[in-house]
């Protein structure tokens, strides 16, 4: 589904990995990897710096939600979908996507941050992980990067 923002609204983009295209933890690993490689391959052809451990992009596992989950958390000010969208070749890209509803009342208006917040919430606390990982092209940087605090899926540590 591609839906597009009503003229005026907002909608919120996040970059997931369709999990039913990815059949091991191991694929889903590979694909993050490659997701990381793929950006920053771009930062370089664009001509900015990629440091390892200050502006590379880098994959550190994943955490895993139903898209079912994620719907259920639709609201009086967002439509929530998930659309599929091939991305550099990399056809299991999607994009968990929030779309603010067109001619929301005064009242629904002035909550929007809220409401967007509930849904936010709603998705944490449905989630499994995370199930961390370094890529192979990182093993020089293990230390750093396994040192990133991931905090578990669906606590209020995250906040």
């Amino acid at each position: 589904m591609d839906v597009k923002a009503p003229k005026g609204s907002r909608d919120y983009r996040s970059s997931v990995a369709w999990l039913t295209k990815l059949p091991s933890t191991e694929a889903v690993h590979n694909y993050g990897c490659n997701s990381a490689a793929i950006s920053n391959r771009k930062k370089i052809e664009a001509g900015k710096s990629v440091t390892p451990t200050k502006d590379a992009a880098h994959y550190i596992g994943f955490y895993k939600f139903s898209v079912g989950s994620a719907l259920k958390h639709e609201n009086a000010a967002y439509q929530v979908f998930v659309e599929y969208w091939p991305e550099e070749g990399q056809d299991e890209h999607c994009n968990l996507v929030l779309v603010e509803k067109p001619d929301l009342p005064k009242k629904v208006q002035e909550l929007k941050s809220f409401h967007r917040t509930n849904i936010i919430e709603g998705i944490w606390a449905a989630m499994e992980g995370p199930d961390r990982y370094v890529c192979a092209c990182d093993i020089d940087h293990s230390k750093f990067l396994s040192d990133l605090y991931l905090p578990p899926a669906g606590t209020q540590e995250a906040a």
